[in-house]
């Protein structure tokens, strides 16, 4: 409920935002802007139904939009989940169907690694874009949002964040490890697509950063739509990784299908390390996983100082200031300099 209500909060903070900017500054105001009336504001969601099961995407953006509430005295519509079925064509054809024929003013939450040429339309529209950013192409831009800040960041942005390296760093000292991530081993395995490589440099120098020695860092894993029928041949690699043995931990930077199929495989060929994702909390098994076996961490976290550069969204025309507040702090996080080397 909390993740919720913190969601629902920056969608609310980024519509806000949006809303000053095209002068809609309270109701009754004056102007015709796309998908505002007096009394509402028309959302969509787009979405890859096959990692983000649309009917459930529905169901929580219906409920975060109650939970946040009215905006200068206008509800939230949220109209439809459409499903760009994995591809970048769709994927932009419903973008342009959602803004010219449906007319939506923003939309929230956008869930899908094949954002690209969308992202350049919905910016040339002004059309705000909320979303879990895990396509490069959020980053950079003014009317997009990405809830865990820009995180597969292109080239021409030589940063990224360092969070998830540090939170297993810090749960391994609260396991009473005083050494953390400094000395052990990790694996990085993320989804053959422009995203899972991307993420996969990125998520290699964050486990780098902290400390552990990265023994496999690989881009394998067909992505959705596509099934993998056996996982046993990317989990013997992993496991062998280390010098033949298996590493400490394993960051596993998938969608939600590999993520589960991953952790049945990992744990039937009794691995004990950690096994950390970034999708769903999974219960842990072996006898030294315990409460640090097996975790979902989002790769942002709100108000952790260092993590995030306080970056506040415009405040003006009625907008409540906890909206702002909290964007403020959770929609584009601090970056570290970093080289990212394509064998680093």
């Amino acid at each position: 409920m909390k993740r919720m209500r913190l969601v629902a909060v920056v969608v609310a903070a980024a519509l806000c935002t949006a809303l000053v900017s095209t002068g809609v500054t309270g109701a009754g105001a004056q102007g015709s802007v796309r998908g505002v009336t007096d009394t509402e504001i028309k959302v969509a969601g787009l979405v890859q139904a096959s990692q983000f099961a649309s009917a459930d995407v529905e169901i929580g953006a219906k409920a975060a939009f109650d939970a946040a509430g009215p905006i200068n005295g206008r509800t939230i519509n949220y109209s439809e989940t459409a499903d760009d079925k994995a591809d970048a064509s769709t994927n932009l054809s419903e973008a342009r169907r959602l803004v010219q024929q449906e007319q939506v003013f923003g939309i929230v939450p956008v869930l899908t690694p094949v954002l690209g040429p969308a992202a350049d339309f919905l910016e040339q529209q002004k059309v705000p874009t909320v979303g879990w950013a895990i396509a490069e192409a959020f980053c950079d831009k003014d009317y997009l949002f990405g809830f865990t800040g820009c995180i597969v960041p292109p080239d021409s942005i030589p940063n990224t964040g360092d969070t998830w390296g540090k939170l297993l760093d810090a749960a391994y000292k609260a396991q009473g490890d005083s050494k953390g991530a400094k000395g052990k081993t990790a694996a990085v395995i993320t989804e053959d697509n422009d995203t899972g490589k991307k993420g996969n440099i990125e998520i290699a120098f964050q486990a780098k950063k902290a400390g552990f020695k990265v023994t496999y860092k690989k881009a394998s894993l067909p992505a959705p739509p596509a099934v993998v029928g056996d996982y046993s041949p990317f989990v013997s690699d992993i496991l062998s990784s280390n010098g033949g043995q298996a590493p400490d931990a394993v960051f596993v930077v998938t969608s939600f299908p590999n993520v589960l199929g991953m952790d049945t495989a990992l744990k039937a060929a009794n691995f004990t390390g950690v096994i950390t994702n970034a999708v769903i909390r999974l219960a842990a098994r072996g006898p030294r996983q315990g409460r640090l076996g097996v975790h979902a961490v989002r790769p942002a976290r709100v108000g952790q100082p260092g993590d995030h550069e306080d970056r506040r969204p415009a405040q003006g025309g009625g907008c409540d200031d906890r909206h702002a507040d909290h964007a403020g702090r959770v929609l584009l996080g601090r970056h570290v300099r970093q080289d990212r080397e394509e064998g680093g």
